[in-house]
């Protein structure tokens, strides 16, 4: 899989987070998922320690559990219950999924910042942009 567009997507998101002024929202379909990694990358730029941010995305299970309850009666009705049950782990977040991206990361790129400033392509610029607007010093 060609990841270079998705990667390019992340990189247009943080720099516009580092450059427009003023509140800005970022969200995907269900929220978790490209949303999730986003929020991670962006905690972890700011320095919030990786645990934390683990533990942040592990939220998205008690935030959405109205949509997933939903979401799976939803499927219930379309698939029957026994397919449903069985898609139950695409509705919610599991730490393990967001542990593994990590672990990723820092195989190919060695850290946050090799993510942003090689896989991204941020400057060093923007990264420093991006700290200035959301960090209080």
């Amino acid at each position: 899989m060609n990841s270079e567009p998705i990667r390019k997507q992340f990189s247009l998101l943080l720099q516009s987070l580092a450059s427009n002024a003023g509140a800005q929202v970022f969200h995907c379909s269900a929220g978790k998922d490209r949303t999730g990694w986003a929020a991670a990358v962006l905690l972890l730029v700011l320095g919030v320690p990786e645990s934390v941010v683990i533990q942040d995305y592990a939220l998205s299970n008690t935030y959405l559990q109205a949509s997933m309850e939903k979401q799976h009666a939803a499927l219930v009705k379309l698939y029957g219950q026994k397919l449903a049950d069985a898609l139950v782990p695409t509705l919610g977040v599991s730490p393990v999924f967001m542990e593994a991206g990590l672990q990723a990361m820092k195989a190919k790129y060695g850290d946050v910042n090799g993510y942003v400033t090689q896989g991204l392509a941020l400057s060093p610029a923007d990264v420093q942009a991006l700290k200035g607007r959301l960090l209080r010093t």
